[in-house]
């Protein structure tokens, strides 16, 4: 036919990414104070390309709710 376009064969996705791609496969985008949060112990989430800080945790809190609870008193009381 007139429409038939490249590629002709069916190829697969992994032959155009190579064989091992790892992180670069999928570029991260860091915010301004990424390094800042890590170095505050912050549990990141991924946000679209963007890796976020979603909650920053204190030594005996096991869970983001009890982190995230402190954070809200905190910012109520000042």
């Amino acid at each position: 036919t007139t429409i038939y376009r490249p590629p002709y064969s069916p190829t697969p996705i992994a032959a155009f990414a190579g064989r091992s791609v790892g992180r670069d496969f999928r570029p991260t985008r860091l915010t301004p104070s990424h390094h800042w949060a890590a170095e505050q112990g912050a549990v990141f989430v991924e946000a679209g390309s963007w890796l976020r800080a979603q909650w920053f945790p204190r030594e005996g809190e096991t869970t983001w709710r009890e982190s995230v609870d402190r954070e809200v008193l905190a910012t109520r009381a000042s």
